[in-house]
């Protein structure tokens, strides 16, 4: 079941997203930021939670997807498919015109809908995020942008 984070739910979100990012798939979250944002984080819980998702806000109109993981033994089920269409359904709800991301899997993101873009288009992520990111001189993910459709 896909809900909405809680403030109890800080712990295992970190440890999930912290995991990847041990493994290099997505960047490491502190729980100032989780807390910051637990508003904006989608989980998917089953006895415990296994994934989940965070649509952070950038502009009136602008909007990325970032920290998607789902556990290993729970990949390949559709729960990741699942976090980005509720985060997407969100997005639209709230008036976001565009949603991003940064992404090793570009052609999965592009399977859903989503088009490569050049990173350079993204002044709002380079310069609140990526300036910040050990891999901000050699970045190697890919950006993907959603346009939703009125």
């Amino acid at each position: 079941m896909i809900r909405h984070a809680q403030s109890a739910d800080v712990a295992e979100i970190m440890q999930l997203i912290n995991t990847a990012a041990h493994n290099g798939k997505v960047l490491s979250v502190s729980e100032d930021f989780v807390l910051e944002h637990i508003l904006n984080y989608l989980v998917y819980e089953d006895n415990g939670i296994y994934g989940c998702v965070c649509l952070r806000v950038y502009t009136q109109t602008l909007g990325e997807i970032r920290s998607l993981v789902v556990q290993p033994e729970y990949r390949n089920k559709g729960i990741a498919q699942q976090l980005i269409h509720h985060a997407l359904s969100i997005g639209e709800k709230i008036g976001l015109e565009k949603i991003f991301a940064l992404t090793y899997l570009e052609d999965y993101f592009n399977n859903l809908g989503f088009e490569t873009i050049n990173k350079d288009s993204l002044p709002e992520k380079i310069w609140q995020d990526c300036v910040k990111c050990p891999k901000f001189a050699h970045c190697d993910e890919t950006a993907v942008q959603y346009i939703i459709t009125k």
